[in-house]
């Protein structure tokens, strides 16, 4: 079963008015504070929002699909690879991610996407590689498993195309929220391969209907460790063993998004979400500098006609 979205006045007013665009941040844990480190999947509601509540949840029909048109842009060193975009110009590419409900699970559900690479700028034959993964999620939207296939061989970022989709997903709280509500959830977060993350997620109810709702949102990572093989590749003009041996890199990231969900499927089936990524160098106990990596974009929507 396939169905085109269609945006309701209401989504577009609610669009129009900019409302989604509050920048929300999300609030890091401090090492020298004594409360327990967050959980990954790790619930709380900030505040309950207005009346009447309603207890959140996805409802998957098994078969249903969705196609949705994607784009994917970064400015700036990548942190991963250590690639700069050419002459000051975006890395960019297009193309349309395909997700369907393949199986209902107790208390959850499985879908399938898969994405196809349509232009990329500047060409490159590793975009012409598929990539497609199953996903399990509960109910809430938290992610129980990935299986992943077809993976590029090369890196192209903390986040990148082919997992920037994981950043877009939603996750709803535990307990019924209404409009204007906010809720914190700590998430594990599969970034490029190797490399998994938690962050920190601030949501913020902005409409709710019986089938979809719309959300903005914040995503924070503090200096999360990198793996010994981006550093090679981040560092490799240096050519020195010694300094990858004697130091230890860690990256943060900081994101805010804009979503409309329908219920019934996987992906949202509009969404923005805009990121900045970042590094620091460290010696022992010591930090020594800092590297402001690249400015991601990422956008999915219904494909235009």
């Amino acid at each position: 079963m396939s169905r085109e979205r269609r945006l309701s006045p209401e989504d577009r007013g609610w669009r129009a008015g900019g409302r989604w665009w509050l920048v929300l941040l999300a609030l890091a844990g401090w090492p020298w504070l004594s409360r327990a480190a967050p959980q990954p999947g790790q619930t709380e509601v900030l505040k309950r929002g207005a009346e009447p509540e309603s207890l959140i949840r996805f409802q998957p029909i098994a078969g249903a699909s969705q196609r949705l048109a994607w784009e994917w842009t970064a400015q700036g060193v990548s942190i991963a690879s250590g690639a700069a975009s050419p002459a000051g110009q975006p890395r960019s590419i297009r193309g349309f991610w395909d997700a369907g409900i393949v199986e209902l699970q107790e208390e959850g559900f499985s879908s399938r996407r898969s994405l196809s690479v349509s232009s990329a700028e500047p060409a490159d034959d590793t975009f012409d590689q598929g990539f497609s993964e199953t996903v399990s999620k509960d109910l809430r939207g938290l992610t129980r498993s990935i299986e992943t296939s077809g993976s590029p061989a090369k890196p192209f970022g903390v986040i990148s195309p082919w997992t920037v989709h994981r950043a877009l997903d939603i996750v709803f709280p535990a307990q019924p929220v209404g409009v204007d509500a906010q809720w914190k959830v700590v998430r594990s977060l599969e970034l490029d391969d190797g490399l998994s993350v938690d962050v920190e997620a601030i949501y913020e109810l902005k409409r709710v209907a019986s089938d979809s709702v719309g959300i903005v949102y914040s995503l924070e990572v503090k200096r999360s460790p990198v793996p010994k093989k981006y550093a090679r590749q981040a560092f490799k003009a240096r050519n020195d063993p010694r300094f990858l041996a004697t130091h230890s890199f860690f990256v943060s990231l900081t994101c805010t998004g804009r979503a409309v969900q329908y219920l019934d499927g996987d992906l949202p089936t509009e969404a923005e979400l805009h990121c900045q990524v970042s590094r620091e160098t460290k010696q022992g106990n010591t930090w020594l500098d800092s590297a402001t990596g690249e400015q991601i974009t990422a956008r999915i929507g219904p494909v235009r006609e």
